[in-house]
């Protein structure tokens, strides 16, 4: 993750990797799409065995298109049939369905910006899974925490979506 390590693995040195023995594939979350055309031209020519996720959950369908296999989501902790639907659609090309899907994913989204600091993510997924009563919403100490506006924030962005928020 770029923004929390503050690198980004170069083509050159993913290119260098695919001769290296014991990695099974890679994730990017970098969110440039250049990037990740560049890392699937490398597991299509010289490791095909290899899976090619994306990161950023809003550009799957990009990322399909471009020769990915899937994605690592967030969201998909928060609503996992939305994202098995959205790759069951990319992986048949049914594009109007996945267009459907997309807006939802989209508009799922808008729980990363809830927070306002670096891991954003992190802090939106924790507090729609305690709005939904799966867990607290605790996260690492460094991460920032929810005051009740954002957390009646969260609430209705997931009633929105009909994954019936309960908060009270």
């Amino acid at each position: 993750m770029p923004e929390m390590v503050k690198t980004i693995l170069e083509a050159d040195t993913v290119r260098r990797l695919a001769d290296l023995g014991g990695i099974v594939g890679i994730k990017d979350s970098g969110g440039d799409l250049g990037t990740f055309a560049a890392y699937a031209d490398i597991v299509r020519d010289a490791r095909p065995d290899w899976s090619l996720l994306i990161g950023p959950e809003q550009m799957l369908p990009q990322a399909h298109a471009r020769g990915g296999h899937g994605g690592v989501c967030g969201g998909a902790n928060v609503a996992p049939r939305l994202f098995v639907d959205l790759q069951a659609a990319l992986e048949r090309g049914d594009e109007a369905a996945a267009a459907g899907f997309q807006r939802q994913v989209l508009a799922l989204g808008r729980l990363y910006d809830v927070g306002t600091e670096p891991g954003r993510v992190i802090v939106g997924v924790k507090g729609a899974l305690e709005a939904l009563g799966i867990c607290g919403d605790t996260t690492a100490g460094w991460f920032e925490t929810l005051d009740g506006a954002r957390r009646d924030r969260i609430a209705s962005i997931l009633a929105g979506l009909g994954l019936g928020a309960a908060r009270g």
